[in-house]
């Protein structure tokens, strides 16, 4: 499992699809299909969940 839809990567990260978004467009996250499909990494969400709280 380690391609997710966007509302499943949001909800296992405790954030709104609109901040996976962002991660998205910024390069920080991978995606897979079109904008309006997309699945993402889910490694790379954690990874950058925990590099912005640490940010915190």
């Amino acid at each position: 499992m380690n391609w997710v839809t966007m509302n499943k990567a949001a909800e296992l990260a405790g954030r709104d699809k609109r901040t996976i978004r962002r991660w998205v467009s910024a390069g920080k996250v991978r995606r897979l299909g079109t904008y309006t499909d997309t699945l993402v990494y889910l490694p790379d969400i954690q990874q950058v969940k925990t590099t912005q709280s640490k940010m915190s």
